[in-house]
């Protein structure tokens, strides 16, 4: 479910089980914006050193898991170019993985300030003014991701997931079903959908996309794929069948 980004670092953490509701978001990988991967340095000729690239070496780090390293090396590339919008949303997302969210915050509102129509920086601000308690600042971040992006389905994801744990049925559903527009085979959607549906009083929609989930996991998420079939099975025994 990544639109923008060139560098898948870590799968999205979409799975946090409360009763049958699931409340989960998702996280953009680091990533070098426009550079597939880390940039390679050549060897000079003229026996200098190297420029070190920073943001390069930060992405090294993040893979690995070393995010406080990381933004140590995002802050000297925001030092060396404060206007490079790499930096800043690489610097902000690392802080954001160490657990620093109010300084993830900072800095993720200063990438907006360089540019302010780049979505994925939103949609992250988002979630580190979730971890902050601040939720409805958080919504209207994403809603403003979802704005400069609307065929992005993780904006879509997270925003109904904030709506299940307000009980806001509806507007989860309504949210769900844009990220599956967005995003058909995405299997963690069809299940968030389904339970949103479920929620909703509207159990004979849920039950096509409880199947769709099942057909789409092949193998992967057991705990929900088990809970899944137990839902189904329920409506088959209501329905008689």
């Amino acid at each position: 479910m990544c639109a923008n980004m060139t560098s898948m670092i870590y799968e999205s953490n979409h799975w946090c089980f409360a009763m049958i509701a699931v409340l989960a978001v998702s996280l953009w990988p680091f990533s070098r914006r426009r550079l597939a991967q880390p940039e390679q340095q050549e060897a000079r000729d003229d026996g200098e050193k190297p420029v070190i690239d920073h943001v390069d070496w930060g992405i090294r780090l993040g893979m690995i898991g070393r995010f406080e390293r990381a933004a140590e090396r995002f802050a000297k590339a925001v030092h060396a170019d404060p206007e490079d919008l790499s930096a800043h949303y690489n610097q902000a997302l690392a802080l954001d993985q160490a657990g620093d969210h109010e300084r993830a915050r900072a800095v993720y509102n200063r990438a907006i300030e360089i540019d302010p129509t780049f979505a994925d920086v939103h949609t992250n601000l988002g979630l580190a003014l979730l971890e902050l308690g601040e939720s409805q600042a958080a919504m209207k971040s994403m809603e403003k991701a979802v704005e400069l992006d609307s065929g992005d389905p993780v904006p879509h994801f997270d925003l109904g997931c904030i709506y299940l744990s307000r009980k806001q049925w509806q507007e989860a559903v309504s949210e769900f079903r844009e990220a599956v527009k967005a995003d058909p085979k995405d299997a963690q959607t069809r299940f968030n959908l389904a339970i949103a549906l479920r929620r909703a009083g509207s159990s004979a929609d849920a039950e096509p996309e409880l199947r769709d989930f099942l057909a789409l996991a092949r193998g992967r998420y057991p705990e929900q794929r088990a809970f899944a079939a137990k839902l189904l099975s329920e409506e088959y025994e209501d329905k008689g069948e």
